[in-house]
């Protein structure tokens, strides 16, 4: 009993007592293959293709092969940010993933509020490191690294960030993602403060992926933190941002951060010059300012978000791009 009452206080007997959705066998109900299978069919195949077409979103520092052959300096690492990486296996993958599609170099950075959780991805990634050395398969382009950052911490955040985009000489990550921790974020944090912290993650990426959790999310978290013995988060039972609220109120926010939705699954930009491209994204543009005060209660209801694809556990996985006149 005593050994019960302990491993329940530690949150070891337990995975559910985890006040930050920070379990310890997250991969193991939430497969990577899954979400990844999703997200290449849907956000990375509409990232690659605006890649593609000579898009400058993921232009940024990259050379042709005959600069390279001449001796030029080698394209600059696509910067990829995961927050809320957990033990680091969606972080890796992606990034494989995202190089294998581009055939740029990615440096993939995981920031996670779990300290343990961040050492388990650390000792992945030298496990890795090192049976690909042994066969003589290393990939050096590449590249991660693992930090404990709590996103909430406005000083944590900017320290992070800014060393790794100087050492690349970017002023923003090209792409950041958030699976599935927004309510985590919200939870701890309160309406206002969530929408203030989701607006500095804003302000650090050129391209944003957000697997936000639904209302009823909220309600099984708190029935999950009493059941195994955790502590309800402080700000749950005050938040106002839930039902019909949640989504728009999220939205909203990252498209006055200066960002415009995109819908995954069309494939338009593949057959489209730059130019054509550029006339779109102005057209889009306009209609984001024709409609923002309508986007702000009825934001769901654009077709670019609505039609996004969903995860096997039910939830949307949202791309979003940074209009060019936006930062």
């Amino acid at each position: 009993m005593e050994k019960k009452e302990e491993e329940r206080r530690k949150g070891v007997g337990d995975p559910g007592n985890k006040t930050h959705g920070n379990f310890p066998f997250y991969y193991q109900f939430n497969p990577v293959s899954a979400r990844l299978s999703l997200l290449e069919d849907g956000p990375l195949s509409r990232l690659v293709a605006l890649e593609s077409n000579g898009d400058a979103m993921f232009c940024d520092g990259r050379s042709s092969e005959r600069e390279e052959e001449v001796g030029h300096t080698p394209p600059t690492p696509l910067c990829l940010l995961d927050i809320g990486c957990n033990s680091g296996d969606l972080t890796m993958d992606l990034a494989h993933k995202l190089h294998k599609l581009t055939g740029r170099p990615v440096h993939a950075e995981g920031w996670d509020i779990d300290e343990e959780l961040v050492e388990q991805a650390r000792t992945k990634l030298a496990a890795d490191t090192n049976r690909k050395s042994e066969h003589n398969s290393r990939e050096d382009s590449v590249s991660f690294e693992f930090h404990t950052v709590n996103v909430a911490n406005t000083e944590d955040l900017h320290t992070k960030s800014s060393k790794t985009l100087k050492r690349f000489a970017k002023k923003k990550y090209d792409l950041v993602c958030l699976f599935s921790v927004t309510m985590w974020i919200h939870v701890h944090s309160g309406d206002e403060e969530f929408l203030d912290i989701l607006g500095r993650i804003c302000d650090l990426t050129d391209a944003l992926i957000v697997e936000p959790q639904e209302s009823r999310s909220y309600g099984t978290c708190r029935r999950r933190m009493k059941r195994a013995g955790g502590e309800i988060p402080p700000k749950l039972d005050e938040l106002k941002l839930r039902g019909d609220k949640l989504f728009p109120a999220i939205q909203k926010q990252i498209n006055d951060g200066g960002f415009y939705p995109l819908q995954p699954n069309d494939q338009s930009t593949c057959t489209k010059g730059v130019e054509e491209q550029k006339t779109d994204e102005h057209h889009q543009q306009q209609q984001h300012q024709q409609h923002q005060q309508q986007q702000q209660t009825h934001v769901d209801k654009q077709p670019s978000l609505k039609k996004a694809k969903r995860t096997a556990w039910k939830r949307p996985i949202w791309l979003f791009r940074r209009r060019s006149n936006a930062g």
